[in-house]
């Protein structure tokens, strides 16, 4: 499966909608999609994981990573909608407050977690 990334720009915020599976395979294109959206410096940037199935920890790593660029340039940075399986991956690797915080004081930002 392929991964699929698509941009929605509305009032300074970037949301960045991501499908299918995010590996080795797929990492550049990850990569990009989550650096063009920080580059264009929005007040925020959110990443819907709804239609993301897979997720492997190079792709947790470019989040993180990507987290801390937005970070950088003032911009709030958060991951929203994780499917179930994608979900557990992200609590077992121990990242998943990190990812939803708006703010690095701790602000959720009540994402609605798939359960």
């Amino acid at each position: 499966m392929q991964l699929a990334c698509s941009a929605v720009r509305s009032d300074g915020e970037i949301t960045v909608v991501l499908a299918g599976e995010s590996d080795l395979a797929t990492i550049d294109q990850l990569r990009d999609a989550l650096f063009d959206a920080v580059a264009e410096r929005p007040s925020r940037v959110v990443v819907d994981l709804r239609g993301l199935v897979f997720i492997d920890s190079m792709s947790i790593s470019v989040l993180i990573a990507a987290r801390r660029a937005a970070l950088e340039h003032e911009a709030e940075f958060v991951v929203t909608n994780p499917t179930r399986q994608v979900l557990k991956v992200l609590t077992i690797a121990g990242v998943l407050d990190v990812l939803t915080m708006t703010e690095p004081g701790g602000a959720e930002s009540g994402m609605g977690l798939s359960a």
